[in-house]
């Protein structure tokens, strides 16, 4: 089975790029990571980029252990990929939204229903 997500540091920045699915193991492998770094003072990290455009399967409860992760930690979070429904329910649970973030607009009927276009399953 292929990795869920690809984990890099690379200068200040820890970059996640999702793939597939973004469920609970995935929520908390975020957190392990983030952990891993933390024992060395974040090891130079200040900010995690969260990629979620190859995500195709997106498990809402997955945001709850995900926002409480970030915020404990507190480093500048950059987003790519989430639909203006998943970026509401961030900042609904404490985690400011990235100014540089560009959402996945959903249908004129604002039901936070996912478009096909969207990539995800709808």
């Amino acid at each position: 089975m292929k990795d869920s997500m690809d984990v890099a540091v690379t200068r200040n920045t820890l970059v996640v790029r999702f793939r597939e699915r973004f469920a609970l193991a995935e929520a908390a492998r975020v957190e392990e990571e983030l952990s891993a770094l933390d024992v060395v003072s974040l090891d130079g990290v200040s900010q995690v980029t969260l990629d979620f455009r190859e995500v195709r399967e997106f498990e809402d409860a997955a945001i709850v252990p995900l926002a409480g992760c970030l915020r404990r930690f507190g480093v500048r979070i950059h987003t790519r990929g989430l639909t203006i429904h998943e970026e509401r329910m961030l900042a609904y649970l404490g985690v400011p939204r990235d100014p540089n973030a560009r959402a996945i607009p959903v249908g004129d009927d604002d039901d936070d229903e996912l478009p096909v276009e969207a990539g995800r399953k709808p």
